[in-house]
């Protein structure tokens, strides 16, 4: 062999030493360790996608809260009368007159909704994912009260929506009723129970420290109060579709119905608030050994006030209210109150005495003076001239409360004391009942 040839046979071998240890490299360590990256960024991306599904169910789950407390409560039954008295008073507040409401409640519907599959006792539970509860409201109205309901319909914090809504002309409207500018309108309207909603007894969650702060009881009473003098729901837990930024009223300037109004007529803005006091009627008095009870019925909301005296002399007043025929509690108080709070139509009467055939009343106002109420009328004749001049009424058995008839001292005092009425001056006052007094004592 030539020494070219053993050069070349050298590098040959050299080659082919390297491209097999080269492939041996490539087989045994490179491609396994290109294999694992992929494996490794492949096992990234799903870490990355479960992360991502996780940080999804997470806020799905912050969202679902949220719905939750904006959910009817799951209680249907509770959530169609609740939600109603709702609708009542919203369309009360924006002026629409009582008699010109009409709301037809709506079987509750499944259709067309979501099914959701759970574990149950007996295994796979099929349920919808929320129950819708329907309403056909009928109305007669301008369209300023139209366009206040709208307004405040959309700033209740509540899972419900306006599905579908007509508005004409009211061709039999006189001229006398809103100077002709009455519209019939026509509205369906839904509101949505939630699968998995809050078991509460009130239409909208109560915040917690509202709850603690007041008492479940009072929180209910309370809650059933705005919705029934239609000032809607005051807590706000996101972001509402009407919002203070807007002015809504606004609207009502381009009337596509009857135009605007002409400049040099004035239309009010809707019908004042009703005084109920001509509804409100003192229906029965009953006496027994332990205590004594008045009971009042308002015509106008269908309502019971029930008035009891207890033998320590406390009295206590309670408000019922009537769904499908049964009696329902919405308020307590010390006091016997009523009408529109934002106007002169509200009032306020402390009991002071209730009579076999009547009761007496006074009126008091929200700045009453709590120092004149808390007087004692044992006290001494001249605390009892200060109690009696406060308006002091009476109300007999039949009598509406716009009819009581207004007492003057002398017979207020005389009353308390049942005795025959005197002129108030002949009354000791507490300074001469003390000389009484002390004389007595001297001469025994």
């Amino acid at each position: 062999m030539t020494t070219q040839e053993r050069n070349m046979a050298v590098i040959l071998g050299t080659v082919i030493s390297v491209g097999v240890l080269g492939s041996i490299a490539w087989f045994s360590i490179i491609d396994p360790i290109s294999e694992t990256e992929t494996e490794i960024e492949t096992v990234s991306s799903q870490i990355k996608e479960m992360e991502d599904e996780i940080e999804a169910v997470k806020l799905g789950s912050i969202w679902y809260d949220k719905q939750k407390k904006l959910s009817l409560p799951a209680n249907v039954d509770l959530a169609r009368r609740e939600y109603e008295i709702l609708l009542n008073g919203l369309l009360r507040r924006a002026k629409f007159t009582p008699d010109h409401i009409k709301i037809d409640p709506l079987n509750p519907d499944t259709k067309n909704v979501p099914i959701l599959e759970k574990e149950g006792p007996a295994g796979i539970i099929k349920t919808p994912a929320y129950i819708k509860i329907g309403y056909n409201v009928q109305v007669k109205g301008d369209l300023h009260s139209l366009v206040s309901f709208f307004e405040l319909f959309y700033q209740q914090p509540i899972l419900h929506q306006i599905r579908t809504f007509s508005v004409s002309k009211n061709l039999n409207a006189t001229k006398s009723e809103k100077g002709n500018r009455e519209l019939d309108i026509s509205l369906v309207i839904e509101g949505t129970v939630i699968d998995g909603a809050d078991n509460r007894q009130t239409l909208t969650y109560v915040p917690q420290a509202v709850r603690v702060l007041a008492g479940a009881g009072a929180s209910y009473q309370f809650a059933h109060q705005i919705l029934n003098s239609g000032k809607g729901i005051p807590y706000r837990f996101d972001s509402t579709l009407a919002t203070k930024s807007r002015r809504y009223a606004n609207i009502t300037g381009k009337n596509l119905f009857f135009g605007p109004l002409p400049p040099q007529e004035e239309q009010p803005e809707g019908p004042p608030p009703t005084d109920i006091s001509q509804y409100i009627k003192l229906v029965a008095i009953s006496v027994t050994d332990d205590n004594k009870t008045a009971i009042l019925f308002d015509l106008y909301n269908n309502h019971d006030y029930c008035i009891t005296q207890s033998k320590d002399g406390s009295y206590s007043i309670e408000g019922y209210y009537f769904i499908g025929g049964k009696r329902k509690r919405f308020a307590k108080s010390k006091y016997l109150e009523y009408g529109d709070e934002e106007s002169d139509t509200y009032y306020r009467f402390n009991i002071i005495k209730i009579n076999d055939r009547d009761i007496l009343l006074q009126e008091i106002s929200t700045t009453f003076d709590k120092k004149v109420q808390s007087l004692s009328l044992v006290a001494g004749g001249g605390i009892l001239k200060g109690f009696a001049q406060l308006k002091t009424y009476r109300l007999a058995i039949g009598d509406m409360v716009n009819n009581k008839k207004k007492l003057k001292r002398e017979e207020i005092l005389a009353d308390l004391y049942e005795t025959k009425a005197m002129p108030i001056e002949t009354i000791p006052t507490k300074k001469e009942n003390l000389t009484n007094i002390n004389r007595e004592r001297k001469e025994k």
